[in-house]
């Protein structure tokens, strides 16, 4: 899994498929 790096945190594809736009997010706290 690639995990992106987002506005608020680090952004994980659900799916890996056509849908870029579904992010799972765990925001970590700086």
């Amino acid at each position: 899994m690639k995990k992106y790096k987002e506005k608020k945190g680090r952004g994980e594809l659900k799916n890996h498929h056509k849908r870029s736009k579904e992010v799972c997010f765990e925001v970590e706290e700086i």
